[in-house]
């Protein structure tokens, strides 16, 4: 797996994407860049519906204790691997060999991916640990809110907090596909605590 890969993949069905495009082609007209396409900023929008089953999870609380125990498990294995030991080595080069496998290419292998997989759960404790706003990460709709906003000021989008604006009309779309449920006839509860471009 190479590094910075997502682990989860989500799309978003014609649907969405066409509402959300047919939002974003005005507030990109004129614009050439790569990445000033509606299509740009649904890939980045889809990473968060990636990344939220985590958050909205009954269980959020045990996945972050899970991670950690996994990193503890990984370094620790990776130090003690790093730490030449030549009776030992030698025994499993020869267990190894005897089961066909080449000793280095096997070490080597082992490592970069144990480096991997300490790399992605990293990732993943830090989107989990993540504040925003004053809330928890595993506070979704929060964390949906300022998500969307973050990525829609990157994309030099103008955000507003007024009800009938881009960013509330993007987050309606999103809310049913991420948070699994109706998004509520009045945003700016949400909307007001952003430090929204006026």
């Amino acid at each position: 797996m190479a590094s910075g890969e997502q682990i989860l993949n989500v799309t978003f069905d014609a649907e969405v994407r066409r509402k959300l495009t047919n939002l974003f082609l005005p507030a990109l007209a004129g614009r050439l860049g790569p990445a000033d396409t509606p299509g740009a900023i649904i890939r980045q929008l889809e990473e968060i519906a990636a990344i939220a089953p985590a958050l909205v999870a009954p269980d959020v609380s045990a996945t972050k204790i899970a991670i950690e125990d996994r990193l503890r498990i990984v370094r620790a294995l990776r130090r003690a691997l790093d730490r030449p030991n030549l009776p030992a080595d030698d025994m499993l080069a020869g267990g190894l060999a005897r089961r066909g496998w080449d000793a280095s290419h096997f070490s080597e292998q082992l490592l970069e991916a144990l480096a991997e997989f300490e790399s992605v759960h990293e990732a993943i404790e830090a989107q989990l640990s993540t504040r925003r706003g004053g809330h928890r990460a595993d506070s979704a709709t929060p964390w949906l809110v300022g998500q969307t906003a973050r990525i829609l000021q990157a994309a030099g989008v103008s955000t507003t907090g007024y009800e009938d604006g881009l960013l509330a009309n993007v987050l309606r779309i999103l809310w049913p596909v991420v948070l699994k449920r109706e998004a509520p006839i009045e945003l700016r509860p949400w909307l007001k605590s952003l430090h929204l471009q006026r």
